[in-house]
């Protein structure tokens, strides 16, 4: 609604000009009554050093655009100078009928996405209108026009009421904010993308449907919209990455915005790790200084702050440990690593005189050699992180080298070989 705040608008020109002969400058003002205030500004050319405004009231002004407001109503005779080295060099004089002004601008908005409805709560004689919606595209001389902006943002909305006479004039303006999303838009097509990150740069792949044959990628931090979808940003932060999408003949638009965050990598991040056989696992930071924070994921679900957190697994798999390491408020480095858990009993240590090869593997065979067999029959068995047996297979004392095979997509494997004494050796192997 109205507020007490009043935006200079400079809307008309009076004054009746002649230059003079030979002036080194030239007088060019606008001037616009509303109500007891007078708009004014100056716009001369030519070479000149002061200025001077004169309204005729007793009171004077030296700047080159401001409001003047009168105490009373009536006609006034004032005057504009220009000055070069002391003397006039052009000016300009007429009268200025003011009057009390006898209507007052307002306004309301309700929006809907990029959609906004006016609504003109102006009062007094006007009868013309005139809105701007400051996005340097949108007009109405409506009485309460609905407008749609292309692009999320904030504008400010001005009103003008007069009446064609000249007694009245006023205008009230307000800033208003549109946002938008895809999932609808215009003309069968909806914008949408998703945003991956990479230090300071971003990268969006559209995921756009419809029939649009434009899009423009704004990202939000005052670089100018352009047809590329990857951005450098200059410093790290959270900023709103918005897609637009157009077909001018098919009436398509739609608008998809979201928040991503970008950082800068100053820390070295790093982590080491040890663990048992009951899968308790000990993880030591050993990120250089100059981080504040940090955090850690156990690629479970579960996560901690605790700087060199100890941690125990519930069911054998492959994980992907991450560090981050922050600054503040900024990710500053992060590392991530696959750690292997075994089943109960098994940790992860080369056994004395189990060889397997070629180790890693590009299928899920192997060949099995061990060297300390002792006369007796022996038994492998191959077992994926999660205890089940793939393989297993009987062999005869004389056997030092078997091909295993087992059916098994890539990951990590645990060899498990058992000779006629009850001895167990075990070895992992890599499937590539």
């Amino acid at each position: 609604m109205r507020s007490a705040t009043l935006i200079l608008t400079i809307l008309g020109l009076i004054g009746f000009y002649q230059p003079k002969a030979n002036a080194q400058c030239q007088v060019d003002i606008d001037v616009f009554p509303s109500g007891l205030d007078i708009f004014y500004s100056n716009n001369s050319t030519g070479q000149y050093d002061s200025l001077l405004w004169d309204f005729g009231d007793g009171t004077t002004s030296t700047d080159s655009f401001g409001i003047h407001t009168y105490a009373a109503p009536g006609t006034y005779w004032a005057c504009f100078y220009l000055f070069f080295n002391g003397s006039v060099c052009d000016s300009l004089c007429d009268s200025i009928e003011v009057m009390n002004s006898n209507c007052m601008a307002d306004f309301t908005s309700s929006s809907n996405g990029l959609n906004v409805q006016f609504a003109n709560f102006s009062t007094g004689s006007f009868n013309e209108v005139f809105w701007d919606f400051g996005d340097g595209f949108g007009f109405s001389d409506e009485l309460n026009p609905a407008y749609t902006y292309i692009t999320a943002g904030t504008y400010e909305v001005c009103l003008e009421v007069f009446d064609t006479n000249g007694s009245c004039f006023d205008f009230y303006c307000e800033d208003i904010t549109v946002s938008g999303g895809g999932g609808g838009g215009g003309g069968g097509c909806a914008a949408d993308f998703i945003a991956t990150t990479n230090e300071l740069e971003v990268n969006c792949q559209n995921l756009s449907t419809g029939n649009y044959t434009n899009e423009l990628w704004s990202f939000g931090d005052g670089s100018f919209p352009s047809a590329s979808s990857s951005h450098v940003y200059s410093a790290p932060g959270t900023y709103n990455v918005c897609l637009t999408i157009t077909n001018i003949l098919a009436g398509c638009f739609d608008l998809y915005c979201e928040d991503v965050t970008v950082s800068e990598f100053t820390c070295e991040t790093d982590f080491t790790y040890s663990f048992n056989s009951a899968n308790a696992f000990q993880f030591q930071n050993t990120t250089p200084a100059g981080f504040t924070d940090v955090e850690w994921s156990f690629g479970d679900g579960n996560s901690t702050s605790f700087l060199n957190p100890s941690y125990t697994y519930n069911a054998p798999g492959t994980y992907e440990v991450c560090l981050k390491t922050f600054d503040g408020e900024f990710l500053c480095g992060e590392e991530c690593k696959e750690v292997d858990v075994y089943p109960l009993g098994i940790s992860d240590r080369a056994q004395q005189g189990l060889q397997i090869y070629p180790n890693p593997s590009d299928a899920s065979q192997v060949f099995v050699k061990w060297s300390s067999m002792n006369g007796e029959p022996w038994q492998v068995e191959v077992m994926d992180l999660t205890g089940r047996v793939l393989s297993m297979q009987q062999l005869n004392a004389q056997s030092s080298a078997r091909l295993i095979s087992w059916e098994g997509s890539s990951g990590t494997y645990v060899i498990k070989a058992t000779d006629g004494r009850g001895n167990v050796t075990i070895e992992r192997v890599l499937v590539r």
